[in-house]
């Protein structure tokens, strides 16, 4: 599973946040300490719809990468 993480600076006299740092964060599920599979995750909402497409085209280039 990858995870997207966004960092952000906060001006504590106004609150204004800006974005600093995006990040992408892998996690492998182990089994017997080695890779094992995991259910799909079934996105819902259209914006978790519009990112899990964004991921499928993101995955399938990648591998096209030698």
């Amino acid at each position: 599973m990858e995870v997207r993480v966004n960092s952000y600076v906060e001006d504590l006299a106004t609150g204004h946040r800006s974005l600093v740092n995006t990040a992408y964060l892998v996690y492998v599920a182990l089994k017997d300490e080695k890779p094992s599979r995991v259910p799909r995750l079934i996105p819902e909402t259209d914006i978790e719809k519009n990112v899990n497409g964004l991921q499928v085209k993101k995955t399938k280039r990648n591998k096209k990468i030698p």
